[in-house]
């Protein structure tokens, strides 16, 4: 029943004779079966060392992503915490600087008292940053109505906190003053007592502070001016006539203790319109060519406006501003406070 292989071979010598050799199947195949066995045992090892390699490969591959992962993770949970950390400062701030703001503006002339001082009047007052170092300010100092506009050093809180000082100085020398006083006066007093507040009389005091102020005094008809940097621009029928007042400004330590204001009749025609501007508007850039607007463009602007009733020069001014720095952002505090007085007189000198 076991399978035989035979293998005949002749023999050369007796050509008649074969040699028949029988074997077993069995013994025949033998080293097939130590083949196979090989065989599957190359492919055994082959497999696992297959998988061996892949599982440490694909470790070596995954650890670092895992890890990477969990470190993104716990990044992204920090930046989140710090995210919402910053919001909630910033909404802090936010909510300190709309509430500085409301300070601010409760400090600044209100409607009625603008009304009750002017025939008309408009206001348009831009702080960089909420709140800033540009104020407006009114008085009425016996028979005459003061109004001013000034320009502090700095913005934001700083300048915030420098405009609720000198309104208060500025209160402080009209409650002192009498009917007479000239503008000039006004702003030299104003010098002294800044300077004198902030410690600049000492060489190594702490600030070195000031502003820029434009005072003017409407009284019976009259119109005088004593300026700091700021312009003064009365229009009526002759144009519009820019008053420059003088270039060293109130406090800071390079302005003198003892410097002098002068006085300056800007009395227009009984229609004469009033403006004054700080110069965050005269140097905003913009336009086609990113340059700035400059006080001749600014005169130009109003002087466009003559005849229209003010709340309309306000809207148009507002617009040709806005036109103009498309594009370009805000750099300064800016401030425009325009008034037309009753029952001015008809003449404007010393306009330049």
């Amino acid at each position: 029943g076991q399978l035989v292989d035979m293998i005949s071979y002749p023999i050369e010598s007796a050509s008649a004779l074969r040699l028949v050799v029988l074997l077993p199947r069995s013994e025949t195949v033998g080293y097939l079966n130590g083949i196979r066995i090989n065989t599957a045992i190359a492919v055994v090892v082959s497999l696992l060392a297959v998988v061996f390699l892949f599982m440490y490969v694909s470790r070596k591959l995954a650890d670092p992503y895992q890890r990477a992962l969990r470190m993104n993770a716990g990044l992204e949970s920090v930046v989140d915490a710090r995210t919402k950390e910053l919001a909630d400062r910033n909404r802090e701030m936010t909510d300190s600087i709309s509430y500085a703001n409301r300070i601010q503006l409760s400090v600044l002339p209100g409607e009625q008292a603008m009304r009750t001082a002017f025939a008309e009047h408009f206001a348009v007052w831009k702080p960089l940053f909420g709140v800033g170092g540009d104020f407006y300010w009114l008085r009425r100092v016996g028979g005459a109505q003061w109004i001013a506009v000034g320009d502090c050093t700095g913005h934001g809180v700083p300048g915030a906190l420098m405009t609720m000082l000198c309104v208060s100085l500025l209160d402080r020398i009209a409650d002192g003053a009498d009917d007479g006083m000239p503008p000039s006066e006004a702003l030299s007093r104003l010098n002294v007592l800044l300077k004198e507040t902030l410690g600049q009389f000492d060489p190594s005091g702490p600030t070195d502070d000031g502003l820029d102020l434009g005072l003017a005094v409407v009284r019976d008809g009259t119109v005088a001016y004593a300026g700091a940097g700021i312009v003064l621009i009365v229009s009526d029928a002759q144009g519009a006539r820019t008053f420059k007042g003088e270039r060293h400004a109130i406090g800071y330590r390079r302005t003198p203790a003892d410097a002098r204001y002068a006085d300056t009749d800007a009395t227009g025609a009984a229609d004469a319109v009033y403006y004054l501007a700080t110069d965050g508007i005269a140097d905003q850039s913009g336009g086609a060519r990113g340059r700035s607007l400059g006080k001749t463009r600014l005169a130009e602007w109003l002087a466009g406006y003559r005849g229209l009733p003010l709340d309309e020069q306000q809207a148009r001014f507002e617009r040709e501003l806005a036109a103009y720095m498309e594009g370009e952002d805000q750099r300064d505090d800016m401030t425009l406070l325009a008034f037309r007085p009753a029952g001015t007189g008809t003449t404007a000198k010393g306009g330049t």
